[in-house]
């Protein structure tokens, strides 16, 4: 795997610097009248086979050919703010506050048998995010819908704990669902990489590129209802209250990532990975 930086320049006249002064992250050098800013921004070597960095509203995929649509657009305000750990940008949702107008972002399945499904039981996924306020949801009896695809007591998603506020990724298998938790409870207005992995034997969860829970599960269904939507930040019920918070960035693998790679993967984000 190969790990490279990019780094973002911006030509801002000597003059803005010397009135405002120019601090980290920034580092300069002059050149006549201007100065050359560097800004470290994340960038990921990991590549995905589909992704979305949220460093833009409506940004097309970074990876993959899915566009990312966002429902009810109008009724939820979106704007563009620091990225998790100060590295490049995110987009913040603010939701509606009324029930049915929530919004949330989707992609949608293309055949009974689209990467997305799992049919074949493997599959990674991520998101990059953090909630303005992590105990909404529990309050209204909900649990946070972050990564979802399912129909009908088939399919997966990754969700927030309405009990706990920890992390749980959820395998259906047609009548009910084996959930495999983290350890970490949630914090309010905090950024967090959450990574679940599925190997059609053992699923995985990581928090901040630690795993923190592991469980057997064996009799995953895949959703391949065709033009279902799989969901990012909300879920398929109409009265869902959707996230209300910042993402940096969605992906998916259609493999089974490694310790190493999730841990490398959260390190290009500005977390530091710690083994308990």
């Amino acid at each position: 795997m190969k790990l490279t930086k990019i780094s973002k320049f911006t030509f801002v006249p000597l003059s803005t610097l010397l009135i405002f002064g120019c601090d980290h992250p920034f580092t300069s050098s002059s050149s006549d009248d201007n100065l050359v800013v560097e800004e470290e921004v994340a960038t990921t070597s990991l590549t995905a086979d589909y992704e979305w960095d949220f460093s833009d509203i409506d940004a097309d995929a970074i990876e993959g050919d899915k566009e990312l649509l966002m429902s009810k657009s109008s009724d939820n305000v979106r704007t563009l703010v620091t990225g998790a750990n100060a590295l490049g940008y995110a987009l913040d949702i603010q939701q509606s506050d009324t029930s049915g107008s929530y919004g949330y972002h989707y992609t949608t399945m293309d055949s009974t048998t689209d990467p997305l499904a799992a049919t074949d039981g493997v599959i990674s996924m991520e998101i990059v995010f953090k909630s303005d306020d992590i105990t909404f949801n529990s309050t209204e009896g909900q649990d946070l819908q972050l990564l979802e695809n399912t129909d009908s007591d088939t399919g997966w998603k990754v969700i927030v704990s309405k009990s706990s506020w920890k992390p749980q990724f959820k395998l259906y298998n047609g009548s009910g669902s084996t959930s495999v938790s983290g350890t970490t409870v949630l914090e309010s207005d905090t950024w967090y990489d959450i990574v679940a992995t599925y190997d059609n034997n053992e699923a995985k969860i990581y928090v901040n590129g630690v795993l923190e829970g592991t469980e057997t599960i064996t009799d995953y269904i895949p959703n391949t209802k065709d033009g279902d939507k799989v969901y990012i930040g909300g879920g398929s019920s109409s009265s869902q209250k959707n996230l209300d918070g910042s993402i940096d960035s969605a992906a998916f693998w259609l493999d089974t990532l490694t310790a190493d790679e999730i841990a490398t993967r959260a390190e290009e984000f500005g977390f530091t990975v710690t083994e308990e």
